[in-house]
C-alpha cells in the first residue's frame, strides 16, 4: 500500500486526502493550523461541504487517514496549500513597470497584485528532509504558470535527488518500463530520481466530492514519466478522463478557466448596468438571449468571490501586465460592483424615507438617522460556507464605512467571520430600514419581505409581487 502525505487540509486538501484514504492508500494529512488538527482528531470537520464529514470519518475509522502538524516519509507528497494575493503598492513597484505607462496597469490606476507563494514554498521546504528516491511530488495549489519548474523544482533539488527529465539518457521512459514490467503502472521507480507533477483542482464548492470523482483532470508532469505516475495515482478514484500535458501548460489551463469566467461575469455586470440605464430587465434579456444555441451569458451580481475566480486572473497579469488589458479591465469591473451595490442601498434608503414621509404626511423627506441594513448572505455563492474573497463581505465593509448600522446573517456560515454577524434571520430583519440580499441561498427563496424595502442583487425575489403587495424592491440590472 502506497503512503501519501497531503500538505494543507483545506477545501481541496482534506477531500483529496480522504478520497485517497477511502480507496486503500495510507494517508497522513498535514496542516500547520492546530485547531484544524484538533477538530479532525475529535471526529469533526472545519469545512461545510456536502458529504465531507461522512467521508472523513470513514477514512479515519478505516485507519488509513491520520492527521498531524508535521510531514513524514511517504511515497507521494501532495501540496494543496493556499495561494492568496498580496498587493504591491505602486510606490514600491519594480521600476520595470515604469516602462509600461501606456498599458492599463499604470501608476494612476491600481495597486499591483501578485500571487503569494509563501505557503507553497514553506510546504515544499518542509518535505525536503523526507524525500527519497522514486518519490512523486504533486502540486495541486493553483499557481502562476512556471511555478512548478521555476519555484518548486529548485527547492526539491535541495534533497540531493535528480529531478526527472533533467538527465533523459539515464531515466527509463515510463511507457517502455510498463511494456517490460506491466506491474510498474502501479509502482514508483526505485531510482535516485524525484518525479514532479502539477495537478490543478477543478472542482466547485458544494460539489467537491462529486466533481473530484467525475470531472476530467489535467495532469502536467515535468516529464512524461512524472505525468504517467500521477495519472496512475489519480486513476484510483477518478472516473473522468485524465489528460496529460506538461506542468506549465497544466498551470495555464487552470488560470485560463477561471479568467474566462471572470471576464464573462464582468460582461454580464456591464450588461446589468446598461439595462438599468435603459429601463429594462437584464434578467429577462439574458434569459431570452440564452435561448440562442451559441449563447451563454452568465449572471450578474454584487461582485466575484471565492479563492479562484477573484484571484487567479492576477496570476496571468503579473506575468504580462502590459498586454493583459482585457483581463485587467474585467477585474476592475467586478471589483467595483460592491461599490455600486452601496449606491443601490442609498437609493433604497431614499425610497424608505419617502415612504415614511408619506405615512406621516410630511411635505419633505427626512434622511434616516443611523439607517439599519439587514444583509442576507456572507458566502460568495449559494448554499456554501465559503467566504473567501466574498463580495458580500466587501459590501458590508463599505456600508460600515458609510456609518450604517449593519446586521448580517448567513445560514451556511455558523462561525462568526465579521462583527456584524448575527445567528438568526429574525434578529437580522428586526428594525431594518433596508433588506439587502447578497447571496442567493435556497433558504432566502420565498421569504415574505413585503413589509420591507429590499435590494436584490441575485434576482432571488419576485419584485413585481412585492410591489403589488405593498413592498418595494430594487433589483440589480432592472431599470425602474
Amino acid at each position: 500500500m502506497k503512503k501519501i502525505c497531503v500538505l494543507g487540509l483545506g477545501y481541496i486538501g482534506l477531500p483529496t486526502a480522504s478520497m485517497f484514504a477511502t480507496h486503500g492508500f495510507e494517508v497522513i494529512g498535514v496542516d500547520i493550523n492546530s485547531r484544524v488538527i484538533e477538530t479532525l482528531k475529535n471526529g469533526d470537520v472545519h469545512i461545510n461541504e456536502p458529504g465531507l464529514k461522512t467521508l472523513v470519518q470513514a477514512a479515519i475509522r478505516s485507519g488509513n487517514l491520520r492527521v498531524a502538524r508535521d510531514p513524514e516519509p511517504a511515497d507521494v507528497f501532495i501540496i494543496a496549500v493556499p495561494t492568496p494575493l498580496y498587493i504591491e503598492n505602486q510606490k514600491t513597484r519594480n521600476s520595470e513597470m515604469d516602462e509600461q505607462k501606456k498599458g492599463p496597469l499604470t501608476k494612476s490606476s491600481m495597486d499591483y497584485k501578485r500571487a503569494d507563494l509563501r505557503y507553497v514554498i514553506k510546504a515544499a521546504e518542509s518535505i525536503v528532509p523526507y524525500l527519497r528516491p522514486g518519490n512523486l511530488v504533486i502540486l495541486e495549489s493553483t499557481v502562476p504558470p512556471r511555478t512548478t519548474v521555476d519555484v518548486l523544482v529548485p527547492i526539491l533539488r535541495r534533497s540531493g535527488l535528480r529531478i526527472a527529465g533533467e538527465d533523459k539518457g539515464k531515466i527509463d521512459s515510463f511507457e517502455t518500463k510498463v511494456k517490460r514490467e506491466p506491474e510498474a503502472a502501479n509502482m514508483y521507480t526505485p531510482s535516485d530520481v524525484l518525479y514532479v507533477a502539477h495537478c490543478p483542482e477543478r472542482v466547485l464548492p458544494g460539489r467537491i466530492l462529486e466533481e473530484l470523482v467525475r470531472n476530467d483532470h489535467v495532469i502536467g508532469g515535468i516529464d512524461q514519466t512524472s505525468a504517467e505516475l500521477a495519472k496512475a495515482l489519480y486513476k484510483s478514484f477518478v472516473e473522468g478522463e485524465i489528460l496529460i500535458t506538461d506542468a506549465t501548460t497544466a498551470e495555464m489551463v487552470k488560470i485560463m478557466e477561471n479568467t474566462y469566467r471572470d471576464v464573462n461575469i464582468a460582461l454580464a455586470n456591464e450588461f446589468a448596468l446598461i439595462a438599468e440605464r435603459l429601463g429594462i430587465n437584464i434578467w429577462e434579456a439574458i434569459k431570452l438571449a440564452n435561448r440562442h444555441p451559441r449563447m451563454e451569458i452568465l449572471k450578474p451580481g454584487p461582485g466575484v468571490g471565492g479563492h479562484c475566480i477573484a484571484v487567479d486572473p492576477w496570476f496571468i497579469v503579473q506575468i504580462a501586465p502590459e498586454i493583459t488589458h482585457l483581463i485587467q479591465t474585467a477585474r476592475r469591473v467586478n471589483e467595483t460592483m460592491p461599490e455600486y451595490v452601496v449606491k443601490l442601498v442609498k437609493k433604497a434608503l431614499a425610497e424608505q424615507s419617502s415612504r415614511r414621509a408619506e405615512g406621516r404626511k410630511r411635505k419633505q423627506n427626512q434622511p434616516i438617522v443611523s439607517p439599519r441594513i439587514a444583509c442576507l448572505g456572507l458566502a460568495y455563492k449559494a448554499d456554501v460556507d465559503d467566504t473567501r474573497e466574498s463580495p458580500a463581505i466587501k459590501v458590508i465593509d463599505l456600508l460600515r464605512a458609510e456609518g450604517f448600522d449593519v446586521q448580517a446573517y448567513d445560514p451556511h456560515v455558523p462561525i462568526r467571520v465579521i462583527p456584524e454577524q448575527v445567528h438568526s434571520l429574525e434578529a437580522t430583519l428586526n428594525g431594518a430600514d433596508v433588506v439587502l440580499i447578497l447571496t442567493d441561498h435556497k433558504e432566502f427563496q420565498g421569504l415574505d419581505l413585503k413589509d420591507y424595502v429590499v435590494v436584490d442583487t441575485s434576482n432571488l425575489l419576485d419584485d413585481e409581487f412585492l410591489k403589488a403587495n405593498g413592498g418595494f424592491c430594487i433589483k440589480l440590472g432592472k431599470g425602474c
